[in-house]
């Protein structure tokens, strides 16, 4: 840091001159604008996604633009896999007959799915004096905030494979994701990016001179989106986390946050500083030598620049996020500094020592979920004919959770707890307690349990007269870091239960 101290007028003057830039206003008319996408609250729905693309793609499309949008497309797949270079890459073939479907099921091997974008077109070509008739299956499987589950892409291939019987029919896997680094688990499908969809697709077609009014809006709109800051929501409306939330943006936006960027940077970056202050050592590893430059600010300082974000902060994101690429790549620090990984998600995984012994007792490194059982474990072999009673007395729960209405009675539990919550609502004494999931149960909205139950299992004495029952014990699937971390400092002063963090 400099040794020099901020004049509030200058940053009042900063702020002002920002505001007043033309760049900037032009940025907040469009994507500041409220679009369709916005008022239904499907900014970042992959359905919405999938369907909206479906139409653009469709050459049957009442959006005006014919075969234009398809052809773009499968350019960009042809620049992306040689075999297809002919004739996709130059455009020189006609679309005879295509179909397009959404959520189309799809089974292999008893593993089944359901394919985001299918589209199945004939097409013909001159080669030589010769006219070639191909088909060709396209599979789009469309994420943005998951990830692929089940090895889908793998699945979809294969049911594909299976769909196309003759030798002329190709078929054509697509992996769309925001993410560059996105995983796939079939090498057949060619990963593409929203930004790359944005790039080569949709900013080249003359949608604003040929397309129908309203399909103009729309395609419009559908830009703007691609490029505004959405918090991700959860199920009940509330704000869960912002993730990945800038999915595109356009060359010429792109150009115009430089700029503002090369105007304002002073401004920006000290905002950027006032919002991460507590994180030096990763501002200093972002900026390096620019990072000496930084002004040191008053308290009204920081209140002002704090409330200039908080004004702002949907497009100070875009502009931010799409800039600071230019001066350092490292996208996961970029949306780390701009309160885009804001997530209760833990993903560190641990160790448990028994008695300071040098071996873990676990095989391999597991997360809290996972981590909680083997300490369980790491006391039981100690404790072999312990009672359900005797663990939920050795772990109390005022011990190590923390909030004020707890979300749980116990930490551990045995397998007919599940069966009886179900069926039943909390009670006095009860041995079970509902997370906080819905579900319905005969069309009444009961609470779900969240359970761990480890593949290894161990049993535990039931403390019932005249019983020898034992059953499987099972232990809370959702912690949160801190209370955790309560359970594993508790764990070490109580039972000499090492737990250490994967480095």
């Amino acid at each position: 840091m400099g040794d020099n101290k901020t004049d509030l007028d200058a940053i009042k003057s900063e702020i002002i001159n920002f505001y007043n830039d033309p760049l900037f206003q032009e940025l907040k008319a469009s994507y500041g604008k409220i679009t369709l996408f916005n008022v239904l609250k499907i900014e970042r729905n992959e359905n919405c996604h999938s369907a909206f693309l479906a139409w653009l793609l469709d050459s049957n499309g009442n959006h005006g633009l014919g075969e234009e949008p398809l052809k773009c497309f499968m350019r960009l797949l042809a620049n992306r896999d040689s075999k297809f270079e002919t004739p996709f890459l130059n455009g020189n073939y006609n679309i005879e007959s295509m179909t397009v479907d959404l959520e189309q099921q799809a089974e292999f091997e008893k593993k089944k799915g359901r394919i985001d974008i299918l589209i199945d077109f004939s097409y013909s070509y001159k080669s030589d004096s010769n006219t070639i008739d191909k088909k060709v299956l396209v599979i789009i499987e469309n994420k943005i905030y998951t990830e692929e589950h089940d090895k889908q892409t793998d699945t979809y291939y294969r049911w594909a494979s299976q769909q196309v019987k003759y030798e002329n029919h190709d078929i054509l896997g697509v992996f769309l994701s925001p993410d560059t680094n996105a995983r796939c688990v079939c090498d057949s499908f060619i990963k593409i990016t929203y930004d790359e969809m944005l790039r080569y697709v949709i900013n080249p077609l003359p949608f604003k001179i040929i397309s129908p009014s309203g399909a103009c809006t729309l395609i419009e709109d559908y830009v703007i989106n691609l490029g505004q800051s959405i918090k991700k929501k959860k199920r009940d409306g509330t704000t869960f986390e912002d993730k990945d939330t800038v999915l595109a943006l356009s060359v010429s936006i792109k150009e115009k946050t430089y700029s503002l960027y090369e105007k304002h940077g002073v401004l920006l970056d000290d905002v950027i500083f006032v919002k991460n202050k507590g994180r030096i050592k990763l501002l200093k590893e972002f900026y390096k030598e620019r990072y000496d430059s930084y002004r040191e600010f008053n308290q009204l300082d920081e209140n002002r620049l704090s409330s200039f974000w908080d004004a702002n902060e949907p497009l100070l994101k875009l502009i931010l996020y799409s800039s600071l690429q230019k001066l350092n790549d490292d996208l996961e620090t970029i949306k780390t500094l701009l309160g885009m990984h804001k997530t209760n998600r833990d993903n560190t995984k641990y160790w448990v020592y028994a008695k300071k012994c040098k071996t873990p007792i676990n095989a391999k490194p597991v997360p809290k979920s996972l981590a909680s059982y083997y300490i369980f474990k790491a006391w039981l072999d100690n404790h072999k004919d312990a009672t359900i009673e005797e663990i939920r007395k050795a772990f109390p729960i005022e011990s190590i959770i923390q909030q004020e209405k707890y979300p749980y009675q116990y930490l551990f539990y045995w397998c007919d707890d599940i069966g009886k919550a179900r069926k039943q609502g909390p009670a006095d004494n009860a041995t079970y307690y509902k997370a906080s999931i819905d579900e319905k149960i005969d069309g009444k909205k009961y609470l779900q349990w969240d359970f761990y139950g480890c593949d290894t299992p161990y049993y535990l004495k039931i403390n019932k007269e005249g019983s020898n029952k034992k059953e499987k014990v099972l232990s809370m699937k959702m912690w949160l870091k801190d209370e955790f971390d309560e359970l594993a400092k508790f764990a070490k002063e109580n039972y000499n239960i090492e737990v250490v963090e994967k480095k």
